[in-house]
Parts: structure tokens; sequence; C-alpha cells
């Protein structure tokens, strides 16, 4: 080779050099000096996780890494410059779909989202790799400064946001891709650290978003399946018990809990999700999202309406009384009670996706059904022996009466004999029937509307 092919050689190696960096040698040392790990002070062998960092002994300009994690899928540390994954710098081990041999990749999330992209360069100095006894074991360097815009400058302070997943890697133009972490969310760095200077060690948290989010979803459930669907069931059923107006003193005080249980829920979600390009929302590439987060607007809003409702009521003997107890009891009572009930398993659903899943079921939703279910068998059976009760009453010897109701004192006096007893037992029992057959109606609704929920969300 002459000296003009040599220079030109020389001129296409260097053009070259940003995609393939000079790749250091691996340490010798096997201290590191940055160390993330759970549990903490755990040993590499038996970690959850762990994460070490180093400078390069023959490249300071180069980092060597050590990830080992408990995963059949993939493990990955980000680093963001906030306590989220989005827009994060992403270096990873997956195992290989096809040969379940871990492979060494280089990736980064889009801003504003979890997505997450292989980066076009691959500025990576794989050393080791190996997956044994459940465990995904990867050593390699990456320079500080790559020069790459999809790769962050290590020299700076970031969160560390480490990830162990069972879900395996993807296959995509024929390169091994990371696929959606779900339940098995990264564990985040309580602080800030310099990946090129930090010493010491690294403890970890769950992200204060997966914690609100828990917190909104046990105050949604309280609000709604036990204290909405209760103060219902009051205003329905619990007059002929609860008389002289006890039953509104309870069912106004449930629905009130209810309300601002709800409320400090409603709060919450939007704190948690406070760092979002539209605060308070999931990432909307779902159309499930979407439907959450509008049935919930939906619900907030037609609870604080129907107590307003309420205080403009007009006297219960007034001639258009039934307008309100349609539009506040049937229309926005049940149904905005129905809906809730839905959304709630809904949301249960959502989290069990972004944060919770459990072998890639919805186990969290099948349980939130069987609550949701048993509370409304428990509501029927006793409607049904408070139908037994009042038909006992019906069995007194009378000839003939008229009854008169007074709805502001809930009392019941007879004013003169009119209606024979057989029809008066008849008239009585039918109206019982009526409002059993409703609550049974609105049962098989809400139970099927949910059944269909969890099909779809089962396919989706």
């Amino acid at each position: 080779m002459n000296t003009h092919s040599l220079f030109i050689f020389a001129l296409v190696c260097s053009s070259l050099r940003g995609a393939f960096s000079k790749c250091p040698r691996q340490s010798l040392s096997s201290e590191y000096r940055l160390i993330n790990a759970l549990p903490a002070g755990c040993d590499p062998s038996n970690c959850d996780y762990y994460l070490g960092i180093r400078t390069n002994d023959e490249d300071p300009e180069f980092l060597d890494f050590m990830m080992v994690g408990k995963a059949q899928g993939w493990i990955a540390i980000g680093f963001s410059l906030k306590p989220d994954m989005e827009d994060a710098d992403v270096l990873a081990c997956a195992l290989h779909p096809s040969t379940q041999t871990p492979v060494i990749l280089d990736a980064y999330n889009i801003p504003n989202d979890h997505e997450n992209i292989r980066d076009t360069i691959q500025n990576m100095c794989p050393h080791t790799a190996n997956f044994s006894n459940g465990r995904i074991t990867c050593t390699f360097s990456r320079a500080i400064n790559t020069g790459d815009p999809q790769d962050k400058d290590l020299n700076g302070d970031y969160y560390e946001q480490f990830a162990a997943v069972d879900k395996p890697a993807a296959i995509v133009s024929g390169n091994v891709t990371l696929t959606y972490h779900g339940s098995q969310t990264p564990l985040i760095s309580k602080s800030t650290v310099n990946p090129a200077t930090t010493n010491g060690s690294v403890s970890s948290s769950s992200p204060l978003r997966v914690i609100l989010t828990r917190v909104h979803g046990i105050l949604m459930v309280v609000a709604w399946p036990v204290l909405a669907v209760t103060g219902i069931f009051f205003a329905a059923w619990m007059k002929p018990v609860l008389r002289n107006g006890w039953w509104f003193q309870v069912h106004r005080a449930i629905m009130m809990l209810s309300l601002f249980t709800a409320g400090v829920g409603f709060l919450v979600i939007f704190v948690a999700n406070k760092d979002y390009t539209i605060p308070g929302l999931i990432p909307l590439k779902r159309p499930l999202n979407i439907a959450h987060f509008v049935m919930g607007i939906l619900v907030m809003l037609f609870h604080i309406v129907n107590p307003i409702i309420a205080i403009f009521r007009c006297k219960p003997t007034a001639q258009r009384r039934w307008i309100f107890n349609v539009l506040h009891g049937t229309v926005i009572g049940f149904g905005m009670g129905t809906l809730a009930l839905v959304n709630c398993g809904l949301g249960v659903a959502l989290f069990e996706d972004i944060f919770a899943q459990i072998a890639g079921g919805h186990t969290l939703l099948w349980v939130y059904l069987g609550f949701v279910s048993f509370i409304f068998v428990l509501v029927a059976v006793v409607v049904m022996f408070k139908m037994k009760e009042e038909e006992k009453l019906f069995t007194i010897p009378v000839r003939s009466i008229v009854m008169k109701y007074s709805a502001k004192e809930h009392t019941t006096e007879i004013v003169t004999p009119l209606i024979e007893k057989d029809s008066l037992q008849t008239l009585l029992k039918s109206q019982l029937a009526l409002r059993y057959g409703v609550m049974i109606a609105l049962l098989s609704v809400t139970g099927s509307m949910m059944v269909a929920m969890a099909s779809l969300l089962a396919i989706s």
C-alpha cells in the first residue's frame, strides 16, 4: 500500500471514529466507586439488581459499567435530568428472543414520552455478558461524552433509573430492541449523581409518581365502591327503617365524605403527573388512557354538581318534585355511580399496565371486579331480607285503609278506610318488586359493562 493510500485510509478511519470509537480494555480493578444496589450493600451475585460504575484505567475518558439484574427479559440503566424515564439515555443488556444470549445495546427515551428507541450509533464497548440462574450480568464501557446527540454527557448530574424486566426484548429491523417494562417500574435514585465523578452508594426508591398513583387509586376505590354505593343504598332502601329523616342525614354525610375523598384523589393524580407536558394525563397513546381521563373528569363534575342540585330542590310536596327525584337520584346519582365503578376498574387495569402488571394478566382488575360484585351481592341480599320483613307487615288483618305519608316528617298514618286488604298488599308488593328490579337491573348493567371492559383490556 503506497503513501497516498495510507493517507486515504487514515481519513476514512478518522471519519468513522464517531461511529466506532476506540474501545479500551476493561479495567483490572474490581472496585467500583459508584454503586446502586438492591438490597443495599448486597453482593452482585445475590442482588435483585446491581449497578457499579468506575473510571476506566486505560482511558479516563471512558466509564466501566457492571450491571446485574434478576430478570428474564432485559436490564437497563437510564440517566435523566428528572426522576422520570422520559428523555433518558439508556444503557441496556437484553436477552436475544431466539438465542437467549445477552446483547449489550445503546438506546434512549423520547422526550415527553416513555417510548424507547435504539440508538442509530451504538456507542458501547462490550466486555462480558451472560445469563444464568435467572440473572443477567453484563460489563461494558462507554465514553463519558460520545458526541452523539442521542447520548447524554455523563459528566453531569442525573437521576439513575434501573430496570430489571421479565418481558422479552423484541426484534425490530433485525436488531434487538427493548420492550415496554409495563409493571416492573424502574427504581429511581433519590437524588442526582454525576456518573463521571460521584463516589459512594446510591439509594433508590419507587418514583413518587408510582406512590401517588397508588394513593389516587386507593382513594377512588374508597370514594366510589365503598362510600358512594353505601350512600345510594341508604337513599334508595333505608327510608322505612331510618324514619324521621335519619336516612337522609346518613345519606348526606356519606355522600359528602365520598365527594371529599374523591376530590383529594382527583388532585393527587394531577400532582403525580405534574412533570408531564399535559399535567395529570397518563401518556395518551392508548384510547383506554383517554377514556379513563375523560370519564374521570365527567364523574368528578357530576359528583360536584349533584349536591348543588340538592341544595336548590323543591319541597317534597311540590307538584314537580319528581323532576328533582329523576335528575338527582336516577340520572346523575345512579348514572354517575355506574360510570364511576366502571372507571375505577379501568384505572386499576391501567395501573397494572403501567406499574404493577402481574404475570402478564390483570390480577388486580379481577380482584376489583370481585370486590365490587361482593358489594352488590351484599346489597341485594339485604334488600331481599328487607322485602321479606315488609311483606310480613302486610299480613296484618285490615278491612280497608288509605295511608297518608308525610315526606317532611317521614311518618305514615291511616286516614280513611277505602282500599281492600288484598289490593293494598298487591300495590305495596308491586312497589317493592319495582325497586328490587331496578337494583338488579343496575347490577346487571354494571356487571356487564365491567366484564366487557375486562375483555377489551385482555385483548388490548
